[in-house]
């Protein structure tokens, strides 16, 4: 098992940088992560950009990082945003469909206040999902339930800051549509999840 492992995760890297700049009329921009910021995400590789679409004003920033499912599980928003100074709202779940066939992959949202602005309204919206051997969920025990698969991949999606909670939501569903297949086909993920499994 450590040999696949160790196989899927050299060229995991080299992978992520492969997803397109440029999605169905989003363009993206690179961040970078600190080695600090590295570190805390137990990440063997890692992406971060920022999607703009370029016919309107909504935005969102994509953090996507792979390697093993006991380090890659074991922090969620939930976990980490308080501690980073926002203030969490309710943890919902939602569906997304997408791609041909079509597919769906479970995602859980929230809304985050930084404590710094909250008496100005200032809010992001989070979404945040996983994919091991069995697609896209996000289940109530991530360390447990990843266990047994070779590498797990993270996904967050996060509305950027100055949208309304309306149409924040609505750009990162979007987004995720066009997201969500490139990521499978650059991946080789298997595209399980079949709406009428």
């Amino acid at each position: 098992r450590w040999g696949q492992q160790e196989a899927m995760l050299s060229t995991l890297n080299q992978k992520f940088a492969e997803l397109p700049m440029s999605l169905n009329g989003w363009t993206a921009t690179t961040r970078e992560l600190t080695d600090h910021e590295i570190a805390l995400t137990g990440a063997s590789a890692w992406l971060y950009r920022t999607y703009t679409e370029d016919q309107g004003s909504r935005g969102v920033s994509v953090l996507m990082i792979g390697g093993l499912p006991g380090r890659i599980a074991t922090h969620t928003p939930d976990a980490c945003y308080p501690a980073w100074g926002y203030a969490l709202g309710q943890v919902t779940s939602s569906t997304i469909h997408y791609g041909r066939p079509e597919r769906a992959a479970e995602i859980r949202e929230a809304t985050a206040v930084n404590d710094s602005s909250r008496d100005s309204g200032s809010s992001i919206q989070i979404a945040w999902t996983f994919h091991g051997s069995r697609g896209w969920r996000v289940p109530e025990d991530p360390r447990w339930t990843f266990a047994g698969d070779p590498i797990l991949i993270k996904l967050y999606v996060v509305s950027q800051p100055g949208n309304t909670a309306d149409r924040s939501a609505d750009a990162a569903h979007d987004f995720l549509t066009l997201l969500l297949p490139e990521i499978e086909q650059l991946l080789e993920l298997s595209p399980t999840n079949l709406r009428n499994n």
